[in-house]
C-alpha cells in the first residue's frame, strides 16, 4: 500500500521544485504532529501512572504506565518503551527487537535482557 502511494506521488511530481515543496510539507506535518502529541510513543503525563522501584546491586527503575505501554528509565541511563504482552500472573511488557522483558507483580518487578536477569529483586520505593 505504501509502495503504491509512493509510485502515485512520483508520477504526480515532475519537477525538482515540486519534490522540494512536497518534502517541506511532509516535514512540517511531522513536526506539527510531534509537537501536538508531546511524543509519538508517550501520551500526556496526566494519563501516566508513575512507580519507582529499588533493585539489587543498587539499581533502580522508574516506570511510567499508560494503557498497554510502559516507559522505563533505568539507573544505567537507558530509556526503554515496552508493550504489554500476555501474562498468566502479574503484568508483562516486552520489546522483542531488543529482547527486553519487564515483569511486575504486586510491589515487585524484574527485568531480563536476552533471557538474562539484569534488574532483579526490585520493589516499590
Amino acid at each position: 500500500m505504501i509502495d503504491n502511494s509512493i509510485k502515485m506521488l512520483k508520477n504526480l511530481i515532475q519537477t525538482k521544485e515540486q519534490k522540494n515543496l512536497l518534502l517541506i510539507m511532509v516535514l512540517m506535518v511531522i513536526a506539527l504532529w510531534l509537537l501536538s502529541t508531546n511524543s509519538p510513543l508517550r501520551p500526556p503525563d496526566a494519563d501516566i501512572r508513575h512507580i519507582s522501584y529499588e533493585c539489587s546491586e543498587s539499581k533502580s527503575i522508574n516506570a511510567g504506565f499508560s494503557g498497554n505501554i510502559v516507559d522505563l528509565e533505568l539507573s544505567d541511563g537507558r530509556q526503554v518503551v515496552l508493550d504489554m504482552t500476555d501474562s498468566t500472573d502479574g503484568e508483562r511488557f516486552e520489546n522483542k527487537s531488543e529482547k527486553i522483558v519487564f515483569v511486575t507483580k504486586g510491589i515487585s518487578a524484574n527485568i531480563s535482557e536476552s533471557n538474562k536477569p539484569t534488574f532483579t529483586n526490585c520493589s516499590v520505593k
